[in-house]
């Protein structure tokens, strides 16, 4: 587990984030302007993706933690994927077009936990090392406790 790098990953209000999950993917755009070419050419099998919703309420903090998951892969959107990405209707381009789908297994749902990286702004994906010194906890081991304490729901 100490091997893996952590990615934080902001998906926005976090509902097209719950559209995807039933399938397990969530899209992104590898432009310049979206900061995720680290992400792209580094992410490997097993990493950990923290999924992070905007601010929705004036009096909670920034940055609510909402989920947590396992990378499996990436690659090229597909006619087949824009399909799927159609059925789920998924609403606005908050984020752009997107042009790559990952795919992630080992979910768990932290909707419930007051989690919150308090960072208001920062590119849409983040290596977790880059940010560690601004966080008010430290991934890694919040993962260790939550594989402790829950279980893997694989559903939001």
């Amino acid at each position: 587990m100490n091997d893996c790098k952590h990615w934080i990953l902001r998906v926005g209000d976090g509902e097209n984030f719950v559209k995807g999950n039933p399938r397990s993917l969530w899209y992104v755009n590898d432009g310049p302007k979206y900061k995720t070419k680290t992400f792209l050419a580094n992410v490997q099998p097993g990493d950990k993706l923290w999924f992070l919703q905007k601010k929705l309420d004036k009096e909670l903090p920034d940055g609510h933690v909402i989920a947590v998951a396992e990378f499996v892969s990436k690659n090229k959107i597909t006619n087949e994927d824009n399909e799927i990405k159609k059925t789920l209707n998924f609403t606005g381009e908050e984020g752009g077009v997107c042009n790559i789908v990952i795919h992630y297994t080992k979910l768990y749902n932290l909707t419930g936990l007051n989690l919150y990286t308090r960072r208001k702004r920062g590119a849409t994906i983040q290596s977790y090392d880059n940010v560690k010194a601004k966080l008010p906890f430290n991934l890694p081991d919040e993962y260790e406790k939550i594989v402790f304490y829950s279980q893997i729901t694989n559903i939001m």
